[in-house]
């Protein structure tokens, strides 16, 4: 059996790109632009990480017996939960700005990860309109199902490829789009396609790199590594020709932080810090639409100048840190709990009723 061994520097990871995503959504919805802008590259450190935890998790049991329909079981219940929530909050702030049958629609849509197909000034560009972060959670599931469906013939050249191919998707979209900003609204939302599938894959060559013992022994102290990945993140780019720092810091940068992460010794004080960050990422990410579409709709006839703008800002990403984790405590690990009971208890009962059959 695999040792139990936390990857903690990555939960901070996880929890420092959620909270960089929500300021830049709040200060945006406040009218602050160009604030936090380096910020949607988080999505791409979310697969890249994503890629590697999910192969060190269970690409054992997909070729030991696992089947597709299983994996992709535990995954919808993983994520759902929060994605239901999301949509339904999203539906409530929703229902200030539209009709009833818009606003059932589109709620459903959200639930299912329905990319939507109705725009127009009152209804903003997303590709999953009343909860705009659902994008990387249906890229992240189609990625998902593809790795379970090829593990069997993933070689370690069949994965370079795929990698390879990606990366050079990328580049052309990036040429494109003058950014890696696209894949969350209806005009560029398959593109985003493209992002995951690049950062999940490479996440899963670094797991077989690493189990392989050949991973490259960097390691970063906790600091500075989070300054960087903090940095990236925070940064504006004023002149179009520095745009390219993007490509960078998805080929080159996070898979340097990542392997540092997965490296790391992370020292105790920081350890249970870094394990609540990872703990929030999540009903973080997935519940900001709403407060924040609440912001822009409301929010603007009350701002009036940069001060104002940015505290209010912060106010809202104080709420939202709330109702995420109230959504973690009441709504996500109650459920997760019973799920992984049920598995569990379903798991001994095969156990336990093979051994009969086969003496019959």
């Amino acid at each position: 059996m695999r040792p139990v061994y936390r990857f903690d520097l990555l939960d901070g990871y996880r929890g420092i790109a959620a909270l960089a995503v929500l300021l830049m959504h709040m200060l945006r919805a406040a009218g602050l632009e160009g604030a936090v802008q380096g910020a949607y590259l988080a999505v791409d450190l979310f697969f890249l990480m994503s890629g590697f935890v999910i192969a060190r998790a269970y690409e054992q049991k997909l070729l030991g017996g696992m089947t597709v329909r299983q994996f992709m079981r535990i995954r919808l219940e993983r994520l759902y939960p929060l994605i239901v929530l999301g949509a339904l909050l999203g539906g409530a702030v929703g229902a200030l700005n539209h009709d009833l049958l818009t606003t059932l629609t589109l709620t459903a849509r959200a639930m299912f990860l329905v990319p939507t197909a109705l725009h127009g000034q009152a209804l903003p560009d997303w590709l999953i309109t009343f909860n705009f972060a659902g994008w990387s959670l249906l890229w992240e599931l189609v990625v998902n199902l593809c790795y379970a469906l090829l593990i069997r013939v993933m070689t370690g050249r069949i994965l370079a490829l795929l990698i390879a191919i990606s990366a050079c998707m990328m580049a052309w979209q990036f040429q494109a789009y003058g950014w890696m900003n696209f894949g969350s609204t209806g005009g560029n939302g398959f593109a985003g396609l493209v992002r995951a599938e690049f950062g999940f894959f490479l996440g899963v060559a670094l797991f077989r790199i690493r189990e392989s013992g050949r991973l490259l022994r960097l390691r970063v102290p906790t600091g500075p590594a989070v300054a960087a990945l903090a940095a990236v993140l925070a940064l504006s780019w004023p002149f179009p020709g520095l745009r390219w720092v993007d490509l960078v810091a998805v080929w080159v940068l996070f898979p340097l932080l990542v392997i540092s992460g997965i490296n790391a010794d992370v020292p105790a004080r920081w350890a249970s810090v870094c394990r609540w960050l990872g703990a929030m990422s999540y009903p973080v990410y997935i519940l900001q639409s709403a407060p924040s579409e609440f912001l822009r709709l409301l929010g603007h006839g009350y701002i009036t100048g940069p001060p104002m703008a940015v505290a209010i800002a912060a106010s809202m990403a104080m709420l939202t840190l709330l109702i995420a984790y109230a959504a973690l405590k009441l709504v996500d690990e109650p459920i997760q709990h019973r799920l992984r009971t049920r598995r569990e208890v379903a798991a001994s009962a095969f156990a336990y009723a093979v051994p009969l059959s086969a003496s019959n």
